[in-house]
């Protein structure tokens, strides 16, 4: 038997060093993601313990309501990388999800397309898929949706051997992340293409093999319940990041007009190979499009379209090729340079994310304050797990009941008093993320409330603590809205007539003779969203009760319209 001496290809070679090395930077950022210390926490303790959670144990609000943790398994992975590596294998771990993935994504387009245009479409996918490039449990279901894609081919061919790495994969996946789900989706789709029962099969099998688990059974009905529940409901309303995208406020990125680019590749790559009769990839394609643009969180898995619009070709396709390098370098680029829409929160570099944490806050807290209970909101819940051992909310939204995040919701907007959640949740303090914009109303009603004091702050988070003596409060809010507070949040509140506009504008509403003052109570509740340190809009509030004969809300309208007059736009002292 001879042998064929081994072809070197400098082209295909280099094309995959290439991608190779940019999917490793892409992953080069600085350690910022708001759930990892949770998940460092909960992964310490099960190897700790030998045993996962089944209620959500860290939390004092609620720490006996049951919940299934769908990513113990990388919880203890990250767990047990930090004991090995500290932090900067944690980021070395993030830097390898970014590199396999830019190859993977480069060997499965490599197979209908030259080398370059492999590398140039994989890029593309790499760059999307760093939307969410934090180290979180996505990673992991991004890899498995990759691999099975791979294995499809072959699967449906009736090779055993990819069968069985398919149908391998699924427990170790279904440890990981929720989105297990998305791989016999994909094998059911291509199943119905072929019009396939072997392939059909296979696609229950794998489901059925996520029930190798320790919660066995209700592991296979999880991720179904999650996903119906995503982007609606309390848990949508409190995470910007489970609506549909660009709602809410939320700003256009140059990672949604890439998404926006890679859904019309998908859509009309999905109508070319339609058109040639590939049924199969042409409803992969629209079903993970359709999974994508479903809520935020999902866009990054456009960046999976590539390999798929690479089977069908097309002009599209290579023009999309050459624009690999070009998407590479605006990320990198933009984060290098700090620009907010396209570096999303991240930093270059192996360290943890500077200005993410309340580090100074924490660490000033008198010792004798370990044992006190302080309400915080979800964005910050999860770095005072890891810090102290609990919290009031976390990013763990499945581990706390609907009404309870509805709730959360209504107070972190001003439709719910502090004072109501104080009384069911006695607590020494509140601990808020005040450079964000979405506590702003809160602080508010912390300040017209008056039983709490900002007492420690380091430009993250600020400490609002009770038991505070009247005239030491007056002093510190002064101080605190005058030094601190005003100046990062003016142009929140510094355009009361734009919000009022802005209200008006929202609300359509015109005032009838039978309706006084019910459209306009309206449109000023709805400005206070927008400017809610201003004055006047509560004294015009106060007048609209008096009218109406509701003595209640005129009063309390009163009050903090002369509260806020000793603020201004600040609070003067």
């Amino acid at each position: 038997m001879t042998t064929q001496p081994l072809r070197f290809d400098a082209r295909a070679t280099g094309a995959l060093l290439g991608v190779l090395a940019l999917g490793a930077l892409l992953g080069c950022t600085r350690l910022g993601s708001l759930d990892l210390p949770l998940m460092l926490a909960n992964g310490e303790r099960i190897l700790a313990d030998g045993a996962i959670p089944r209620a959500n144990v860290f939390s004092w609000a609620n720490p006996d309501h049951p919940y299934l943790n769908d990513k113990w398994g990388f919880m203890v992975l990250v767990a047990t990388v930090e004991r090995l590596g500290g932090v900067p294998g944690l980021a070395l771990l993030k830097a390898t999800f970014g590199a396999a993935m830019a190859v993977l994504l480069h060997v499965l387009c490599r197979r209908h397309v030259a080398p370059l245009s492999a590398a140039g479409l994989a890029l593309v996918g790499v760059t999307m898929l760093s939307y969410r490039l934090h180290l979180r449990a996505e990673w992991l279901s991004y890899l498995g949706t990759a691999a099975t894609l791979a294995l499809l081919p072959a699967i449906v061919a009736g090779s055993r051997r990819a069968s069985i790495a398919q149908v391998a994969l699924i427990p170790l996946w279904a440890a990981c992340h929720g989105y297990w789900v998305l791989g016999p989706l994909l094998i059911l789709v291509a199943a119905a293409a072929a019009r396939s029962w072997r392939v059909a099969g296979l696609a229950a099998a794998a489901a059925a093999a996520a029930a190798i688990s320790p919660f066995g059974l209700d592991n296979l009905a999880h991720p179904v319940r999650v996903l119906l529940g995503l982007s609606s409901g309390p848990v949508g309303d409190a995470i910007s990041e489970l609506r549909a995208p660009l709602t809410g406020g939320a700003p256009f990125t140059f990672f949604h007009a890439l998404a926006g680019a890679l859904l019309i590749l998908a859509l009309i790559s999905a109508a070319r190979a339609a058109r040639s009769k590939d049924v199969a990839t042409a409803a992969l394609l629209v079903v993970l499009a359709g999974v994508a643009v479903r809520i935020d969180r999902n866009l990054a898995l456009l960046g999976l379209v590539t390999p798929l619009a690479a089977i069908a070709g097309g002009r599209l396709v290579r023009l999309a090729a050459w624009l690999g390098p070009v998407c590479v370098i605006v990320a990198i680029g933009g984060t290098l340079l700090g620009e907010p829409r396209i570096a999303v929160d991240r930093q270059f570099g192996f360290g943890r994310h500077e200005g993410r944490f309340p580090d100074a806050v924490i660490a000033s807290l008198d010792p004798a304050w370990t044992d006190e209970r302080y309400v915080n909101d979800l964005s910050i819940g999860s770095y005072l797990v890891r810090a102290r051992g609990t919290a009031f909310i976390d990013g763990n939204t499945e581990g706390y009941p609907g009404d309870f995040l509805a709730r959360y919701r209504r107070v972190l907007s001003g439709e719910e008093s502090v004072a109501g959640l104080d009384a069911d949740f006695p607590n020494d303090g509140w601990l808020l993320r005040t450079s964000a914009r979405t506590t702003r109303v809160l602080v508010l009603g912390l300040f017209l409330d008056g039983t709490a004091a900002p007492v420690r702050s380091d430009g993250v988070a600020t400490l609002f603590r009770r038991g505070v003596e009247p005239e030491e409060a007056d002093r510190l809010w002064g101080a605190w809205l005058a030094d601190e507070y005003v100046p990062a949040a003016r142009a929140w509140f510094d355009a009361p007539i734009d919000a009022l506009d802005r209200a008006r504008e929202v609300s359509g509403a015109r005032t009838g003779p039978d309706e006084v003052g019910v459209q306009e109570i309206g449109v000023l509740r709805l400005a206070l969203v927008h400017s809610p340190w201003h004055g006047p809009f509560y004294a015009s509030l106060a007048s609209l009760y008096s009218a109406r004969n509701d003595r209640t809300n005129a009063a309390r309208c009163r009050e903090y319209a002369r509260r806020l007059g000793i603020t201004g736009s600040g609070r003067s002292r």
